[in-house]
């Protein structure tokens, strides 16, 4: 059942705009009139109107005015604007303020009852949302704006997707023989569906939701609509398992075994022992192991959190304890701070990725201590480089295998070597070309390439600012010595 308020300055257009349409043929059970848009502003303040259809030109509040305060006052009124001048700059302020639609005058009766009928269609969807939204947070008592099947003894299933929801949502509105069946809302970024499992088969269902770029969590069946939000959630643990496995796209109730974090949590204090023991190499095994637990068992993210906390309590005591500042080691790349407030990670390898390069951290910081020595992640570096020096070595590359961030590994490479990543990788290709020069074995072009210079004449000239000489050069004068 809707209201409707028609708003003209005309009252031959009111009473013409009132009569020409069978207004209980489209569920509409009432029609208010007003001749201004003062009067219309007093309607609205009295009743519930659910669609407003106004002209544009009137008198002091005309109908754009009165647009931008419906707007304010309830945006879920719709607002179709009417006008007997065909100006483009009406109809984009109409557009840009919010109106359903823009008729021009002499009004099309058919257009405008057609245009009323997917009106009340729109405004039916977005009841429905709210309704879902509102029985998720446990706000919502009236579920007739729900199907009617809602409140029945049917069996129910809740699906969260997320990803190109608009685009799924209204893919789901075209499916022939669903749409009945199915209470679509939208929570944030998320699109949550309750649909009667008994109207098709799920992996139709699922298809469809999941084209393009989206995944989905399906909780169990359930019939009592009061148990949407239990439902709502246990979807929601199912898409964890993402984290678990980013290749799939439909997530059925979690299987996460969450028995098994007591162990996990004991591996972890197995952990923190061994490192104080300076026991580094079984260090890394253990915690191997941790994460391949996580993974077999798929606890929920919850417990991962748990068991990343007690991680990073481990890096942080081991560093406290050996008279170092925390804050300073744990700062830029490995600043532990957000990893305590929330998970951090979008999936088990990058979160094992990160804990790996932040325990080696820890580590190089205590070998170092109080030593010349190089941290070991630069002789990782170097090592890196060396073993790569006939091919592409970027900054990168280097960063994404070490799981670091690429700003932050060149400023610790160029603190720890004294130069540039870039000048340090150039010294050492012309240094290993030097030494392949002082052989007979091997042509210069050969030589450019062993490496990293596929172009000759770049090779000749990068060597050249180098060494002073040309390669060719440098070959006659280590002959000649």
């Amino acid at each position: 059942m809707y209201r409707i308020l028609i708003v003209d300055d005309d009252p031959w257009m009111v009473e013409y705009l009132s009569k020409c349409i069978s207004w209980k043929s489209l569920d509409i059970t009432e029609v208010f009139e007003a001749k201004s848009g003062e009067a219309a502003s007093e309607i609205l303040q009295e009743h519930r109107i659910n669609i407003v259809i106004s002209d544009v030109k009137m008198g002091e509040k005309d109908g754009l005015l009165l647009l931008k305060e419906i707007r304010e006052m309830d945006p879920m009124i719709k607002v179709i604007l009417l006008s007997g001048i065909d100006s483009a700059k009406n109809v984009r302020e109409a557009f840009r303020t919010g109106a359903v639609d823009f008729l021009f005058k002499p009004v099309d009766t058919d257009a405008l009852k057609k245009l009323i009928g997917t009106t009340i269609e729109s405004i039916e969807k977005e009841r429905e949302e709210h309704a879902v939204a509102g029985l998720i947070r446990e706000r919502c008592d009236d579920i007739t704006m729900l199907p009617r099947w809602m409140g029945e003894d049917r069996s129910k299933r809740v699906y969260i997707i997320k990803g190109n929801i608009y685009a799924v949502r209204e893919e789901i509105r075209k499916m022939p023989g669903i749409r009945g069946h199915m209470a679509i809302g939208i929570l944030e970024e998320e699109l949550v569906v309750i649909h009667e499992t008994c109207a098709a088969k799920p992996e139709n269902i699922e298809l469809k939701m999941t084209a393009g770029n989206t995944y989905m969590g399906i909780s169990g069946r359930f019939t009592d609509i009061q148990n949407v939000k239990i439902m709502y959630e246990e979807a929601g643990k199912a898409l964890d398992q993402r984290f678990y496995d980013k290749e799939k796209k439909v997530f059925f109730v979690s299987e996460s075994r969450n028995d098994k974090v007591f162990l996990l949590l004991q591996d972890v204090n197995l952990f923190s022992n061994i490192i104080k023991a300076g026991k580094y190499k079984e260090a890394e095994e253990v915690l191997e192991k941790i994460f391949s637990g996580m993974k077999e068992a798929m606890v929920s993210l919850a417990a991962v959190h748990t068991i990343q906390i007690h991680l990073l309590d481990t890096f942080y005591q081991l560093i406290d304890r050996s008279n170092q500042n925390p804050e300073q080691i744990f700062s830029g790349e490995f600043a532990l701070r957000p990893h305590y407030e929330r998970l951090q990670f979008g999936s088990i390898e990058r979160m094992h990725g990160w804990m790996s390069a932040c325990l080696r951290h820890c580590i190089d910081s205590l070998k170092d201590e109080g030593k010349g020595s190089k941290r070991k992640i630069i002789r990782d570096i170097e090592d890196i480089i060396a073993g790569n020096l006939d091919k592409e070595v970027s900054l990168e590359k280097i960063a994404l295998q070490l799981y670091l961030n690429p700003s932050y590994l060149s400023r610790l490479f160029k603190e720890n070597v004294g130069k540039s990543f870039t000048k340090y990788v150039m010294e050492k290709r012309i240094e290993k070309a030097k030494e392949l020069l002082r052989e007979e074995n091997y042509k210069i072009y050969e030589i450019g390439e062993f490496v990293g210079y596929e172009n000759t004449k770049y090779f000749n000239k990068v060597f050249k600012e180098m060494v002073g000489i040309t390669p060719k050069e440098y070959r006659e004068k280590c002959n000649h010595a």
